[in-house]
């Protein structure tokens, strides 16, 4: 099916309906089976052979080669010879020798003509008419007899019209093409409503245009004349076409811009407009070069380009690659003229990556959350699908910059929430199991919750908190862990604590102090809003996070906070360090995986270098956690973004 699909695209983008291969099959053929061509005009016939027999179903014709060959019905023997064709075309074609012989036209609507391709001809069409082509292939000690049905036509209709560049049609000039420059045209000949393949008859003529074919591409050169001229045609009496030649000295107007505003990173890219207007118009074609020159190349380069300088033409974005931190500045100068024009912008600190564990880097492992106990510190947890069904839980550790683990056991099987206070560390997971970190080494414990528990809070190695399904609410004094009512029935998500006491969201979307009942909900009534994890870094910034927003607290009231996400993409976890500013690790969507950081006013996208699944912070530090790397970022609350 996927082959059938291939051959039908190559042959609606070649503008040909022509049957390339007969039927029944056959291991030759001369292509195309048929063809309606203008009276004189040209239509190429190349005669390709196989050991084994073919079918429509077998033959996909390469895009240029149907573009070139069928579409406009020319083939360069030089470039396309019939072997390399059957080769490339026919991927269950097996080549053989073969030759060409006893080729002939019978009719006298065209006449047949030789290449410099023994497998390749010319047919000439001279009046309107059918003929058949006719030729005998010789491969294998067998003769093998391939036709061609052509039929030529006097054309009633065109269509020819300037390749207009890319651009609203509202704000162009339609009909506008350069003085002195080429162009390339939209071009068709038509009997009544059948199009017409072939080469060498365009129907229109002008002494200010020069046209050009080369292979299914047509062009015509301006003569360097200013002002308007209309073309007609000598087959199509309806046909009216009116152009305007300009020079360089017409724009009025040269500005370079960006195409967004989202402020720039280390490793991300933006793109440039360098846009020449007349009138606030562009033109149809643009013709005339444009000099973008980079003043410092540390800071940023042209994407895929060597060096400081790119030329180019139209109005086109042009991609910038950021490389340092800096000002990255731009300037453009439009050919002709003596305008210029120039863009700056700074380019911010990106994440810094650093690789993870090799053991960590495989696609049964899960990364769910992580507990940073310095800037270069960390806990992590999470839990790895074995090929047997065994789940095994892991545990992984960087400090001060060195690696432990990742160590895989169980029980646990799964471990989904870290958190710890000095040199303590509690994870919980699955029935209740969890592991605790005194320092030195991990001891796995049961609370006989006997449900997951989602979330683990530590205010002190001696009291600690966790949550799960049913409304389990569990206390830790350093020995043991005790139940207690949390007042509800529905599933615990998270638990987090301040001076005031400790705060659980629940997966029906309220959000309370535990031992204050279900009636203590903090979030305004009208609220709306779906709670998932709570965080925090002190009583006067307390974040509760959904899928694509948050609630925040700043000490004397709940507001909903909105970081702006495209379609698609959510929020999985967040970590604040502060002074009403937050990092939301963003998942899902169609772009690079990214951190949103909010600053009190609205929310900015920090893009990756890597996917993560948790996030978490100490002092200026954000870290950023995944199977392939630990991405680092410094916060800076001076950092004001455009």
């Amino acid at each position: 099916m996927k082959r059938l699909a291939s051959a039908v695209v190559a042959l609606t983008i070649g503008g040909c309906t022509c049957n390339l291969l007969p039927a029944p099959e056959s291991r030759a053929a001369s292509l195309p089976q048929a063809v309606d061509v203008p009276v004189g005009a040209r239509h190429d016939v190349l005669i390709v052979a196989c050991q084994d027999k073919l079918t429509l179903l077998d033959f996909v014709l390469p895009v240029a080669s149907t573009l070139f060959f069928v579409g406009m019905g020319r083939l360069d023997a030089a470039l396309y010879l019939p072997d390399a064709l059957a080769e490339s075309a026919i991927p269950k074609c097996k080549p053989t020798p073969y030759t060409v012989e006893k080729a002939a036209i019978t009719g006298s609507a065209f006449s047949l003509e030789t290449t410099g391709n023994p497998r390749a001809f010319t047919a000439h069409s001279t009046a309107e008419g059918e003929v058949t082509f006719s030729a005998e292939v010789v491969a294998n000690g067998q003769r093998i007899p391939v036709a061609s049905t052509l039929r030529a036509w006097k054309p009633d209709k065109l269509y020819f019209s300037p390749r207009c560049d890319d651009a609203p049609s509202a704000e162009r000039l339609d009909g506008w093409i350069p003085a002195g420059k080429t162009f390339g045209i939209d071009f068709s000949l038509f009997h009544q409503d059948q199009r017409l393949n072939g080469y060498g008859v365009f129907g229109v003529s002008h002494p200010r245009l020069t046209i050009h074919q080369d292979g299914a591409f047509l062009s015509a050169l301006v003569a360097e004349e200013r002002g308007p001229f209309t073309v007609t045609s000598d087959i199509d009496s309806a046909f009216s076409l009116a152009l305007t030649a300009y020079g360089p000295e017409a724009y009025d107007a040269l500005t370079l811009t960006r195409q967004t505003t989202e402020p720039v990173f280390v490793g991300g890219t933006t793109l440039l407009v360098p846009e020449a207007t007349i009138g606030g118009k562009v033109p149809c074609v643009d013709g005339y070069a444009r000099t973008l020159t980079i003043e410092d190349p540390a800071v940023c380069v042209f994407h895929g380009l060597p060096g400081a300088k790119a030329t180019v033409f139209g109005n086109k974005p042009l991609q910038l690659d950021a490389r340092a931190t800096g000002r990255c500045r731009i300037s453009v100068t439009l050919e002709g003229t003596a305008r210029t024009a120039a863009v700056e912008f700074p380019v911010f600190r990106a994440f810094e990556a650093i690789a993870t564990p090799t053991a960590l880097n495989h696609p049964a492992v899960h990364v769910t959350d992580l507990w940073a106990t310095g800037p270069d510190s960390l806990v992590a947890v999470g839990w790895k699908d074995e090929v047997s069904g065994n789940l095994d839980h892991f545990t992984l550790r960087r400090v001060n910059g060195a690696w432990s683990g990742p160590q895989f056991n169980h029980p646990p099987r799964t471990l989904w929430s870290v958190h710890g206070s000095g040199s303590t560390a509690l994870a919980v997971g699955n029935d209740g199991w969890g592991m605790q970190w005194d320092g030195t080494t991990w001891a796995r414990f049961n609370t006989d919750a006997g449900v997951t528990l989602n979330d683990v809070w530590v205010r002190s190695p001696a009291d600690a908190y966790a949550v799960g399904d049913q409304g389990t609410a569990l206390h830790f004094d350093g020995a043991t862990w005790s139940p207690f009512d949390a007042g509800t029935s529905a599933t615990l998500r998270s638990v987090w604590g301040d001076d005031a006491g400790v705060l659980v969201v629940s997966a029906s979307g309220t959000a309370q102090r535990l031992g204050d009942g279900p009636a203590a909900d903090l979030f305004p009534a009208d609220a709306g809003f779906l709670a998932g994890r709570i965080t925090g870094s002190g009583s006067n910034d307390v974040w509760v996070l959904s899928s694509n927003s948050a609630m925040h607290f700043d000490g004397l009231r709940w507001s909903l906070v909105d970081f702006g996400l495209s379609s698609g993409m959510r929020l999985t976890g967040l970590w604040s360090p502060g002074g009403g500013f937050a990092y939301a690790l963003v998942e899902g969507g169609s772009g690079t995986p990214s951190v949103a950081r909010w600053d009190g006013r609205r929310a900015v996208v920090i893009p990756l270098p890597a996917e993560a699944t948790a996030i978490g912070g100490y002092g200026d530090q954000v870290l950023v956690l995944g199977k392939t790397s630990l991405s680092r970022y410094r916060h800076d609350p001076a950092d004001v973004f455009p």
